[in-house]
């Protein structure tokens, strides 16, 4: 007894007033975790951006366009990784794809052996510490179709409260055999695509994780005692549209033929079938001439993991005496197919966020809650003659990503390039929780958080990704993007020895190249630019740093006899304006005359008075505007515009047109065909967007309401 009391020295009162407090304390707890935003939180699998490309192979996505509306829509945001397993392991994780090491997908049997000593955090398993009540619904993790993987779920406690790691609770489903009309695929390739029964559909993978979220999201309202008061993460990992493209018929377009060798005409947009499917932006002069012009190491990426173009090429000359089609036509028919294939996969997709969504709505949660929606990596369909994924491409990297904060607001987008490992750190300052310390490191997440959401990201950010293929195995290719430009670095060894390989590398300008069929690594106007990106091909951590503005482009057209005037400005990471510090400078550069540099904070530019050869023939010119110390010419930043050139004389109607309308049915310049400056062929214009008809005559339809 005597043992007891010195044990617990407090006078009864004094008890009484700390029991007290401490219920206090719970129930105010139990109050802001009350308050605390939900998050639904949904993974696509290979969804690349032509969700949002703008041109006419805008697929059909009403309730992604939906959320968008709502939300904030990040324009630029790039992949760790263009594979599944290390792209999903570095956003979920916080952490990069050289800090992972996993650059493959690697089967394991704990998703923890990925990182040996190494301790990581999940973003599932930060918010469970932090007072959420997480809830998985299959692919999150890579291997999560594997018997044996766990999935990161605490299998050895059977009461979810109680759990470590990712989930309170994990769900998994497969397909439960639904019926298939008919499979095709590129041959040799194992990549299949073909039509499901419409009538079962709910025996889709797809359909019973959103069918099993749905019954979570109502057990929450309904019942939460069983999740201890906590607010919800809920993950769906959707896994479409992941090869196979299998989809239920009603979700394939028109153009679709079940059997390409029985078709007596061909299903893809010719000009003499112009109701056809339109394939992918191949080109001018089509993906063998792009292929062509790269050099040997990129050639050797675009067909790296695959040999489905040359398959294709195959099977359509040794089928054409089989059919009333060429191998022209078949090659194309089939392209055609395997690209409808994948539009319906994504298709399906949106519906499945549809229904998410609106059961979202009508449970009354969207107003708390947090909707967080992107893919893993991107997915290419022929572009440079490659398929799949596994590239440095922007169709392989860019993906789409969308932040809806609770009850919506105001519809964003924000253009700046942005990475997936940016994802963890926003998410916990939407929700208002600390960022993760990990082994008493408080910079242990490697992205940054993209707030406030804003139109304008402003900050200078750019994105990292890395891959290693088993065909080239010397050392990892990477990618940075920064503002408008895309820097590649290839290792390649023709013989695959690896005893001495080349660093190859390759530029693109996506303002005026988004395609990125011209390679401009090593050309005069772009070495400085290639020289400061390479600087930061290896950064660990693509933070924030000052940026360089370019003021007086308001306008992309300009005439060859135009005069206009320019002015620089620099911005520190508060988006405060600053003097140029000692030491520094602003140099101006003309790319059609890139061996002079006109050093101020203005420039006036007079094209009457540049030497026509320097323009002769050109569709438009940059202006480079770099930040660089005196004494070493280092850049520090820079910015650029591309200007977009008008002939000396050259007329410009549709200036008075409407916002959005169509090229008026005016005569045979307008009906016969809209090509955008480089003569690629659009369906409509978009607002400010330079465009030429069938005549030459450049046309731009401005927003006359501003």
């Amino acid at each position: 007894m005597l043992g007891y009391q010195h044990l617990f020295p407090v006078p009864i009162m004094l008890l009484r007033l700390i029991v007290l407090v401490g219920f206090f304390l719970v129930a105010a707890s139990s109050v802001l975790q009350a308050q605390a935003p939900n998050i639904l939180y949904i993974l696509a699998d290979d969804l690349n951006d032509y969700v949002w490309k703008g041109d006419n192979r805008n697929m059909d996505m009403p309730n992604l366009a939906a959320l968008a509306a709502e939300g904030t829509r990040f324009d630029a945001c790039q992949a760790s990784s263009p594979l599944c397993c290390p792209s999903r392991v570095s956003f979920l994780t916080g952490k990069g794809s050289a800090w992972t090491g996993i650059t493959k997908n690697r089967d394991v049997d704990n998703f923890r052996d990925h990182f040996g000593p190494s301790t990581v955090v999940t973003t599932m398993e930060h918010f469970r510490e932090n007072g959420y009540y997480t809830v998985g619904v299959n692919k999150v993790f890579h291997n999560y179709y594997k018997p044996y993987y766990d999935n990161d779920l605490d299998t050895s406690e059977p009461n979810p409260l109680l759990r470590k790691q990712s989930w309170n609770e994990y769900y998994r489903f497969d397909d439960t055999n639904p019926t298939a009309l008919e499979v095709q695929e590129i041959p040799g390739t194992g990549y299949r695509f073909g039509r499901y029964d419409n009538a079962d559909e709910d025996k889709l993978a797809d359909v019973h994780a959103v069918t099993c979220a749905i019954g979570v999201m109502e057990r929450f309202v309904d019942n939460p005692s069983d999740f201890s008061g906590r607010p919800l993460m809920l993950t769906v990992g959707l896994i479409k549209p992941h090869l196979p493209h299998k989809i239920p018929a009603h979700y394939f377009p028109v153009q679709y033929v079940p059997d390409p060798l029985l078709v007596s005409s061909v299903n893809y947009q010719t000009d003499a079938n112009p109701g056809g499917w339109p394939l992918p932006n191949y080109g001018p002069d089509g993906s063998y001439a792009v292929h062509s012009d790269l050099p040997e190491a990129a050639q050797h990426m675009a067909v790296q993991n695959n040999t489905h173009q040359t398959n294709i090429d195959a099977w359509a000359i040794a089928n054409a005496d089989a059919s009333p089609l060429n191998a022209t036509e078949l090659r194309g028919t089939l392209m055609a197919n395997a690209n409808m294939a994948y539009w319906a996969a994504s298709r399906f997709i949106d519906q499945q966020v549809g229904s998410l969504l609106h059961a979202l709505d009508s449970l009354g949660l969207a107003d708390n809650t947090i909707v967080v929606f992107h893919s893993d990596h991107g997915f290419s369909q022929g572009e440079h003659t490659h398929w799949a994924k596994n590239s440095q491409w922007e169709t392989d990297t860019r993906v789409p990503f969308i932040i809806r904060e609770p009850g919506g607001s105001a519809p964003k987008r924000v253009t700046t390039p942005v990475s997936l490992l940016d994802v963890f750190p926003t998410l916990c300052s939407l929700a208002g929780l600390p960022l993760p310390i990990v082994d008493g490191d408080p910079d242990y997440l490697d992205g940054q958080a993209l707030l406030p959401l804003k139109p304008s990201h402003r900050s200078v950010h750019h994105a990292i990704t890395l891959h290693r293929d088993s065909r080239l195995e010397c050392a990892n290719s990477k990618g940075v993007y920064e503002g408008d430009w895309h820097l590649v670095e290839i290792p390649f060894d023709p013989d695959a020895l690896c005893d001495t390989f080349a660093l190859v590398q390759l530029l693109y300008n996506l303002a005026e190249d988004q395609y990125e069929w011209e390679n401009l690594a090593g050309h005069e106007s772009t070495i400085e630019i290639q020289d400061f990106l390479n600087q930061h091909l290896n950064d660990p951590k693509p933070l924030d740093r000052w940026r360089v503005e370019l003021h007086g482009a308001d306008q992309d057209t300009v005439r060859i006899e135009s005069f206009f005037s320019l002015s620089a400005s620099l911005w520190d990471t508060q988006d405060s304006l600053q003097s140029l510090p000692a030491g520094t400078e602003f140099v101006w550069q003309l790319s059609t005359q890139p061996s002079i540099m006109v050093p101020g904070e203005t420039m006036n530019l007079d094209l009457s008075f540049i030497p026509p050869a320097t323009l002769l023939g050109k569709k438009h010119f940059r202006i480079h505007l770099y930040w660089r110390y005196i004494a070493s010419s280092e850049i520090l930043g820079f910015a650029t515009h591309t200007f977009w050139l008008i002939p000396f004389g050259s007329p410009v109607s549709g200036i008075d047109s409407a916002p959005g309308d169509l090229p008026s049915a005016e005569g045979p310049c307008q009906i016969e065909g809209v090509y955008d400056l480089l003569g690629r062929r659009l369906r409509q214009p978009s607002l400010n967007q330079p465009w030429v008809d069938a005549c030459g005559q450049i046309r731009m339809p401005l927003n006359t309401s501003r």
